[in-house]
């Protein structure tokens, strides 16, 4: 979240199946394989312990249903959309790594932008 800690993403999901691969899952609502799962999310995230405090964070942040998020930045995290979980099923591991670049350096443009080349995020 905003300090940098533990965000809402796919491997705190109620449907969350740990994978022998690292960072990934596999989710058991959609039946896909999402990599780099800690940065990952969609509107059905739904923690098993607290399902209520994930919806509300959906409601709230006005999470679209069907759209794969992503996670980027540093020490502050911004949520990009992804792309339709359709599509970012389709994609292959190396496809789905070079779409969230694309959001981090956008991220990072836009960071830059504000604090200047030599801000280090």
């Amino acid at each position: 979240m905003p300090n940098g800690g533990d965000v809402p993403s796919c491997p705190f999901c109620q449907y969350a199946q740990e994978s022998s691969e690292f960072n990934t899952i596999e989710c058991q609502k959609h039946k896909i394989k999402i990599t780099f799962s800690h940065a990952m999310f969609c509107a059905d995230l739904s923690h098993p312990k607290w399902p209520g405090m994930a919806q509300e964070f959906i409601s709230s942040e006005g999470i679209p249903a069907g759209i794969m998020y992503t996670w980027v930045g540093v020490y502050t995290h911004q949520k990009y959309p992804l792309a339709p979980i359709e599509t970012y099923a389709a994609w292959s591991d190396e496809e789905k790594e070079a779409h969230r670049r694309e959001k981090q350096a956008d991220w990072e443009s836009k960071y830059r932008s504000i604090y200047g080349d030599d801000a280090w995020f």
